[in-house]
């Protein structure tokens, strides 16, 4: 369980896929690392990969775009799930935010 704690503590795993892989342990038991390895469920780093997936939900999502740069700011939150969903719930939120942000001024 320590590890467990450890994996979310570095930022290797978000709180999604956390529950996901506390689930897998409580079931099957075993490493966490290897099981969140083997579900593929540690963050993506690789931030050219965001990126895309960012700039995918753009294009996808010119409506909430234009919401967002019209000044409702909560608009971002949608468009941090999208991502997310684009992702498989793979990345950081906080980077999404940051990355989002970036390209839509």
């Amino acid at each position: 369980f320590a590890e467990f704690i450890s994996l979310i503590y570095t930022n290797k795993i978000n709180s999604t896929n956390a529950q996901l892989l506390l689930a897998k342990m409580l079931e099957a038991g075993g490493n966490p690392s290897i099981i969140m390895e083997e579900g593929e469920l540690g963050q993506v780093k690789d931030k050219n990969l965001i990126e895309d997936a960012v700039a995918n939900v753009i294009k996808m999502n010119p409506d909430q775009v234009a919401q967002y740069q019209a000044g409702k700011n909560t608009v971002i939150q949608f468009l941090i799930g999208k991502v997310m969903k684009e992702t498989k719930g793979q990345s950081d939120p906080q980077t999404v935010k940051e990355i989002l942000e970036k390209m839509l001024k």
